[in-house]
């Protein structure tokens, strides 16, 4: 669990499933997946993949993002394996939130705390965001947290290329 001034940032339950859906299920949300909104079945799903990422304990995990005061689901932020982006294992920050969330701070607050996770407990030597380029909202984010833009990246099943930010780890020896 991780903790910011006003967010709890704690593995999934599956009483989140509700919340989760005002997340993954909205239109708005999802525009930047390539797979768009996801229906219930598919949130059950994605949720079902979380608890079993909790099995491996080594860290890279989505957690939900709670907003403190309220006790509410608002969003999540966490860390994903990529194994695909030009043959190299890497480890993306992500994070989304509910519509009504956005324009609060949130996101920034939420990957700031996940970046520091990474970066000092897991001692890992960069992180990456993959980001659509008309995602503006999250490309400020990533930058809010220190990220630059590295290069364009063709995914499979894309037809365009995503832009990849990335920050390596500056607690890292070589680095220094």
């Amino acid at each position: 669990m991780l903790k910011t001034h006003r967010l709890i940032l704690r593995r999934f339950i599956s009483s989140d499933y509700d919340a989760l859906s005002d997340v993954l299920g909205c239109q708005a949300v999802m525009k930047s997946s390539i797979d768009g909104a996801l229906n219930a079945g598919q949130i059950t799903d994605w949720l079902d993949d979380q608890f079993s990422s909790y099995q491996s304990n080594d860290g890279i995990e989505v957690l939900a993002v709670v907003n403190e005061e309220l006790q509410t689901l608002i969003g999540y932020c966490g860390l994903f394996n990529l194994a695909n982006t030009d043959v190299q294992r890497e480890i993306e920050i992500g994070y989304r939130f509910m519509q009504k969330c956005w324009g609060k701070g949130y996101a920034t607050e939420a990957a700031t705390a996940v970046r520091d996770y990474a970066f000092i407990t897991l001692n890992l030597p960069r992180l990456i965001a993959l980001i659509e380029p008309a995602n503006t909202r999250s490309i400020r984010v990533a930058e809010k947290i220190g990220m630059q833009y590295e290069k364009d990246i063709m995914l499979e099943n894309y037809d365009y290329p995503d832009y990849l930010y990335s920050m390596p780890n500056p607690n890292s020896a070589k680095n220094s």
